[in-house]
């Protein structure tokens, strides 16, 4: 295993090795070339040599048993070499290598120098980062993932790369596309199309000019979309036959699979209508007070939509009045009130209020000379009697208590009449 792993290891070195050296060098000669400035030597000529301090020069003469390098001066990031060379007719096909560990090396043939001649050359090497690094931009934005990577760690391994360089931030970015389209691919399979959206849109995010993923994007829209309308009119139609169970399901279908704002609209109002309709929101109430303790409200009380009441209260002397019964109708009353239900707070806590207009009738009868035995006048006296109130749930049990404030139309009935109203009711829920 062991032997293994270092072969492997040699292997990926000299790949690397075979990367860098495949940069071949660049050689310019300045055009600068004077005669007699070279001091170092009666009979040598100078050659001055500019490069990259990242390329690590090295040098080589085909007529010299080792190239004299005088002097080797940092000018910022570039290295500047001074080298001497014997001159005369014996080196006159003289060729000079040059050789950097990063990059092949390069000859510089008809290097016939003249006595106290300068020379200078400038010494570069293709950007092996920068070229390598668009190299795999490009591969990334057409959405060669696999190959853009790969790119990406060639460029890791150049002899030129910057201090911020961002590869490994890149690399990370085209992983987390893999796993996106990985996902993506397996929900559009099983057509869950909403998965699929999100993780196809998330590579789009990344990348907007990968095609596969933006085809594939609209693909699934398009998709969704049928799928919505379909589960839309199945659960309308179940809902127009009063089959909610049904119609329930397959709007929590619509919401779930985040269909367009109509649908998705749609269908949480009839969710909501469901559960009211579902829920025992009907409330019907006995209604008690000390001067009509006969009464009955009826009214909706639901959750999330406002609702509404009626209430007709009334007593014994009511009933009598009709029959001219008048020993027995000493004070026939009758109050009528309509109006709205709301619940303030949704959860938890089952109360509701309620207010409304209403009406309140009272009748008094007059004897003439305070002679019972003669027929009486039935005076009757109005008021507008608004309510308020609370009505609570206990189960299937409900509470109601109602405070009625009375404006007689009349000033002079206002004591008869009374100003104000408390009402007790219970009742069920249905």
């Amino acid at each position: 295993m062991n032997k293994n792993f270092f072969l492997m290891l040699t292997i990926l070195l000299c790949l690397c090795n075979f990367r860098a050296m495949s940069q071949k060098l660049i050689v310019e000669r300045d055009t600068i070339s004077i005669q007699g400035l070279c001091t170092v030597g009666e009979t040598d000529a100078c050659v001055i040599i500019v490069a990259d301090s990242l390329l690590r020069l090295t040098f080589e003469s085909s007529m010299d048993a080792k190239v004299d390098i005088v002097s080797k001066r940092e000018i910022g990031p570039a290295v500047q070499y001074l080298l001497r060379f014997p001159t005369g007719y014996i080196y006159a096909n003289r060729v000079l290598e040059i050789m950097s560990p990063v990059a092949s090396s390069v000859e510089i043939e008809d290097f016939n120098l003249q006595t106290k001649e300068s020379r200078t050359y400038i010494v570069t090497a293709p950007r092996c980062y920068l070229e390598t690094y668009k190299e795999a931009l490009e591969l990334f934005r057409k959405g060669s993932y696999a190959e853009s990577k790969e790119k990406y760690l060639q460029a890791t391994r150049c002899f030129d790369v910057p201090l911020d360089e961002n590869t490994a931030n890149k690399i990370a970015i085209i992983d987390s596309i893999q796993i996106l389209r990985k996902i993506a691919d397996k929900s559009f399979e099983i057509m869950d199309y909403e998965n699929a959206i999100i993780n196809y849109r998330k590579i789009l995010n990344y990348n907007q000019e990968d095609e596969a993923a933006a085809i594939r994007y609209a693909e699934c829209a398009s998709q969704k979309d049928q799928v919505c309308i379909k589960y839309f009119a199945d659960a309308e139609k179940y809902f127009n036959q009063n089959e909610f169970q049904r119609a329930k399901k397959l709007y929590e279908q619509v919401i779930a699979g985040g269909c367009i704002t109509f649908y998705y609209q749609t269908s949480l109002e009839r969710l909501n209508t469901i559960e009211d309709k579902q829920k025992s929101n009907t409330v019907i109430t006995y209604e008690w007070a000390n001067t009509v303790p006969i009464g009955i409200s009826t009214g909706k009380y639901r959750d999330r939509k406002t609702g509404g009441f009626f209430t007709f209260q009334t007593n014994p002397d009511f009933f009598e009045s009709l029959r001219s019964n008048y020993a027995k109708a000493e004070r026939p009353e009758i109050d009528v009130a309509f109006g709205w239900t709301i619940r303030p707070v949704k959860e938890r806590v089952p109360v509701w209020i309620f207010f409304g207009p209403g009406y309140t009738g009272v009748g008094e009868y007059i004897y003439k000379d305070e002679n019972t035995s003669d027929k009486p006048t039935l005076s009757f006296y109005h008021a507008i009697s608004p309510e308020i109130g609370l009505l609570g749930k206990i189960g299937m049990v409900a509470l109601r208590y109602t405070f009625q404030y009375r404006f007689a139309l009349k000033k002079e009935t206002e004591n008869y009449l009374g100003k104000t109203q408390h009402i007790i009711g219970v009742g069920v829920c249905f």
